[in-house]
């Protein structure tokens, strides 16, 4: 699922999924089932949830939360 250039708001559906926030201040949400999540260019907020998810802010300062799993978490450019 991709959102837009724009402020989202998206939640993973039931499976593994991928979600894309672009740019904006986003807010994601994994699901139980292993995600791959990443917020893009803005101020994101990056939830994992059980499983195993990867999880990457993008660029600017975002705040990430794994979660239960092991997940793997990339803050990649800005305060993380």
């Amino acid at each position: 699922m991709t959102g837009f250039p724009g402020d989202d708001y998206l939640f993973a559906g039931k499976g593994s999924d991928r979600l894309d926030g672009l740019g904006g201040n986003d807010t994601l949400f994994g699901d139980i089932d292993s995600d791959q999540v990443f917020g893009g260019d803005g101020l994101d907020l990056v939830f994992g949830n059980q499983s195993e998810d990867t999880l990457d802010g993008g660029n600017d300062n975002d705040t990430l939360f794994g979660g239960q799993g092991n997940d793997s978490i990339a803050g990649s450019l800005g305060d993380d």
